[in-house]
């Protein structure tokens, strides 16, 4: 009887067991050649890449997320640091934004930036591929 003896499990090539699943799986030994490459014709991925690479640049260009960089870069602290900056005669008449209302403005602004990151990602919308 030549060959080898099968093991444990009744299997010509020793069982690996994944301690962290419990998972069988027969252990080859590594073929003759090694890891080939992929042809040309069967690399399906790289055109893939370019093409999600050029639509995250051009997106990341457009107005609209300029938009939304600028909506979402308000600060609060400026806008009332401005307010204190005002004299106390301005601020009696009105004039500037009041901290209450820079929180507001906040609130506003990114509701605004999040509604026009909404519009460009939703189904059928300009950012869904």
């Amino acid at each position: 009887m030549g060959g080898r003896q099968p093991g444990p499990l009744g299997l010509n090539n020793n069982p690996v067991i994944d301690p962290g699943t419990m998972c069988l799986d027969e252990s080859y030994p590594p073929g003759p050649t090694g890891i080939q490459p992929m042809p040309a014709h069967r690399d399906e991925i790289t055109p893939i890449a370019h093409y999600i690479a050029f639509e995250i640049n051009t997106n990341a260009r457009s107005h609209y997320t300029k938009k939304i960089a600028e909506l979402n870069r308000f600060s609060v602290e400026e806008c009332i640091t401005d307010y204190q900056e005002l004299s106390l005669l301005k601020q009696l008449f009105g004039f500037g934004v009041t901290p209450a209302q820079c929180i507001d403005l906040k609130l506003s602004y990114h509701s605004a930036a999040l509604l026009l990151w909404t519009m460009k990602v939703r189904a059928g919308g300009d950012w869904d591929h």
